[in-house]
């Protein structure tokens, strides 16, 4: 009998959609072949070395069975079986067969092209893109910040198209961590956390934006002022004086002292002109705070008595020296904390209220 070359060769897949690390099992059938031809496999292009076969010849058929396990990666590769008849030269033929391996999403979450994380500032824009392998194609996919879910909100700036999530004149309050969802047949993923910072220019620090000062003349009073800025290093702090007239005027008297965020200023009234207002400023290099922490510094407040006698008004005054007062004769300071201050005229005092502390308890 002469020698034929095979006739046909052909693959069967029991599902055009395989899922992944679920085996399957292929089946290649030849004819036409005289002797039976041999048939071998490949994925990929790459010949299987040990293949999990069984093989049945025939008259002029054979018939090949291969059990594999697909990974994500196997998907769009080609599966092939050639039949080879060895005895008849060029006698060769081959079917391919396209894999389609379901997989659950695979998610990554990534600043879109032309951003930088390391310049963002607040007043910037910022596009999220989330990068999503799936097959099938995800038929959900949802945004998250700091485990809330964003909707589409064109007034606050959040804008969701697709898998891109875009931020509108960013503010603090989008910092934070930002991820992704992604849902399809087989499965749903979600991305790890991108935490997203800016930079911005100094503003008050909680419970530092405006502040009454209660004074006399001749007292000196500390203002600290504290900042939140980032980047945090190199902070300069201004201060500015509108006074009681509405003019802005040096401040005068004072010695203010920077540290990091922070500025303490020493503020001496003399005259009735040094009362108002008082601006402390900060800039760091993305700018210069926009309102500044007020100080709003007032003279104590008088009122009338039945016996016709100004009383003024004031906090306790801590003292760390008190000179004899009111028949109270020592030959030291006495510490002492006024409470009252009892003035009649304009320059003699005629009463003071005072209590005696050891100077281990002046509060």
């Amino acid at each position: 009998m002469r020698v034929l070359k095979p006739l046909a060769v052909k693959i069967h897949l029991h599902d055009d959609l395989i899922q992944v690390g679920q085996p399957i099992a292929a089946r290649c059938e030849s004819w036409g072949s005289w002797p039976a031809a041999t048939l071998t496999w490949s994925l990929g292009g790459l010949k299987f070395r040990d293949p999990v076969v069984a093989s049945t010849q025939r008259s002029n058929s054979t018939v090949s069975k291969l059990a594999l396990v697909l990974d994500r990666e196997d998907d769009g590769k080609e599966l092939s079986c050639t039949a080879v008849n060895h005895n008849f030269p060029g006698g060769e033929l081959k079917e391919s067969r396209v894999l389609h391996v379901a997989y659950p999403p695979i998610v990554d979450i990534q600043l879109a092209a032309g951003y930088r994380l390391e310049t963002l500032r607040e007043g910037d824009d910022l596009k999220l893109v989330c990068h999503i392998q799936s097959n099938p194609t995800s038929s959900e996919i949802l945004w998250f910040h700091n485990d809330t879910r964003l909707e589409h909100d064109i007034a606050r700036g959040i804008l969701i198209a697709a898998n891109t999530l875009t931020l509108r004149v960013l503010s603090l309050q989008y910092s934070g961590e930002y991820s992704c969802y992604a849902k399809n047949d087989v499965g749903e993923a979600r991305s790890q956390p991108l935490f997203i910072y800016m930079k911005y220019a100094p503003r008050c620090k909680v419970g530092f934006e405006y502040n009454n000062v209660v004074a006399l003349l001749d007292e000196t009073v500390k203002l600290r002022c504290e900042v939140e800025a980032t980047p945090n290093d190199g902070v300069r702090f201004s201060w500015t004086f509108n006074g009681t007239k509405g003019d802005v005027l040096p401040i005068q008297n004072s010695r203010p002292r920077n540290h990091e965020r922070t500025s303490t200023l020493e503020y001496t009234i003399l005259i009735d002109s040094d009362y108002g207002t008082l601006g402390c400023w900060a800039s760091n290099s993305v700018g210069r705070q926009r309102t500044p922490c007020i100080f709003n510094i007032v003279p104590a407040r008088k009122r009338k008595t039945n016996h016709n006698q100004n009383i003024i008004e004031i906090n306790p005054l801590r003292l760390r020296a008190f000179p004899p007062l009111c028949g109270l004769s020592s030959a030291r300071p006495v510490p002492a904390l006024v409470t009252n201050v009892f003035k009649r005229g304009t320059n003699r005092i005629d009463l003071i209220a005072v209590r005696q502390y050891s100077p281990s308890r002046v509060p």
